[in-house]
């Protein structure tokens, strides 16, 4: 037997909850985003980031930020935004 239904979803029943539930638990995740840092360039840092992708990722955007350390010398830091969402096809002709 079901729990009560919360009170939020009342008016649409506990069918409708349950509904709401198993795409919030089975949706599979179709963006991110990867960090990664680096003392020797940005490529390198995006590079890091990349090789950290899920499987079947494809890179939507990258960003980089020097950051300023002792002696002159920069850090970088570079965020990798992906998404594992297939490829559409186009349609028409």
């Amino acid at each position: 037997m079901l729990a009560a239904v919360p009170p939020v979803f009342a008016p649409f029943g506990a069918r409708a909850l349950l509904a709401l539930l198993l795409v919030l638990t089975t949706a599979p995740a179709r963006a991110g985003s990867i960090t990664a840092s680096s003392i020797i360039s940005e490529a390198s840092a995006t590079q890091r980031a990349i090789d950290q992708l899920p499987e079947g990722a494809t890179v939507v955007s990258s960003r980089c930020q020097a950051i300023g350390i002792r002696g002159g010398s920069y850090s970088y830091r570079c965020t990798v935004r992906y998404s594992t969402e297939p490829e559409r096809e186009p349609s028409g002709p």
